[in-house]
């Protein structure tokens, strides 16, 4: 974690992200109260998904800008840097976390997991929306459950700490809602669970299907529950893919265009 003080230990010229060399990272580092400078640096540092040199440089001043503001966007900023700017390739084990990308995608994710332990912190904050997104960002690194996962458990139940428990591996959640689903079976699933998300995706519709309060797969309900669908057992295989079906039919633009990949990809597999 470093201070904006710092940004000048990285020759940023020498590095590069999308659009060439990243000299103009360290403006934009300071600029990241503005709306402008947030979406610039995500196309610069995750532009559609692709990481760069510069990527895992920038991460410890985005850490540090985290901490001390305790502000939603540079939390998202380090969530796309490790896995990319949909998340629904990444649920529920990015794979990043196994060294199945390009170097500089698993360089950025390594970066940011090296910060992790110390934004735990800004699971108990104030403001909801920073307390959610640090759990969403924490749930993608699942070799660092036994550091989070007791952080995670005592923040304030929310659906987003549900299912970031789930990603974490936590096998005690028990049956609920929809979330509880989810986590159960990305833990590693139970019979209950299984039965217990194809009922849910079946049953919602309307606007059950989007939570803007949630930061999985920006708020796309849907596309969190097509996600666990992919879990399945075989067995199970032909009614989750007629269950995604259902939602994709429900579903809103531009969700439904995601969802109808999912699950032409599920039926391709």
């Amino acid at each position: 974690m470093r201070g904006l003080d710092e940004l000048d230990r990285v020759d940023w010229q020498r590095l590069d992200h999308a659009y060439g060399d990243a000299g103009d990272v360290p403006d934009l580092l300071r600029s990241l109260d503005d709306e402008d400078a947030v979406g610039e640096l995500v196309a610069a540092l995750c532009h559609q998904g692709t990481r760069f040199s510069a990527s895992a440089a920038a991460v410890p001043y985005l850490a540090g800008i985290a901490l001390d503001t305790g502000e939603v966007p540079p939390l998202m900023l380090l969530g796309f840097l490790a896995i990319g700017d949909d998340d629904a390739y990444a649920f529920p084990r990015p794979p990043e976390a196994d060294g199945a990308m390009d170097p500089d995608a698993v360089a950025a994710y390594q970066a940011v997991r090296a910060e992790v332990p110390a934004l735990l912190p800004l699971l108990a904050h104030a403001d909801p929306r920073t307390a959610a997104t640090a759990a969403w960002l924490v749930s993608w690194f699942p070799a660092l459950a036994a550091q989070t996962l007791p952080a995670v458990r005592a923040s304030r139940p929310t659906t987003t700490v549900t299912i970031a428990r789930g990603l974490l591996g936590d096998r005690t959640v028990g049956p609920g809602g929809w979330a509880e689903a989810v986590a159960a079976l990305c833990a590693g699933g139970t019979d209950w669970a299984v039965d217990a998300v194809l009922a849910s995706a079946r049953r919602l519709g309307g606007s059950d299907l989007v939570d803007e309060d949630l930061p999985y797969l920006g708020g796309d309900v849907a596309g969190v529950l097509t996600s666990a669908l992919r879990l399945l057992p075989p067995e199970r295989r032909s009614e989750a893919i007629a269950t995604v079906r259902i939602l994709a039919d429900r579903a809103k633009p531009p969700f439904a265009t995601r969802l109808r990949t999912m699950r032409d990809a599920m039926m391709a597999g």
